[in-house]
């Protein structure tokens, strides 16, 4: 008797867990370093409290930065890199 292999199906998406959900998308955007360095990136999603960026080049990334996307700016920390990709979270605003 011969049997045919089994049938893989589609998993189910895998739920959300992180506590602000993401808006995925894809803009241009600067990373502006601490001395007024600028260099491009490209924002892949965004939250209230985070981003993905992936970056154009495997250069350094530092670890706190300003990212500028049209009009919108965050203090930035960044909290995961790989090659060409870096999860970001933004900072509080803080009032002097």
């Amino acid at each position: 008797m011969i049997r045919s292999a089994p049938v893989l199906r589609a998993e189910k998406s895998i739920p959300e867990l992180r506590s602000e959900p993401r808006k995925i998308m894809t803009q241009a955007g600067w990373i502006i370093e601490d001395g007024g360095q600028k260099r491009p990136c490209l924002l892949k999603n965004l939250s209230k409290g985070g981003a993905q960026i992936t970056l154009l080049a495997r250069n350094e990334l530092p670890a706190e930065f300003t990212l500028l996307v049209g009009e919108m700016s965050h203090r930035s920390r960044m909290v995961w890199r790989t090659c060409f990709n870096a999860g970001l979270q933004f900072q509080p605003a803080h009032s002097f």
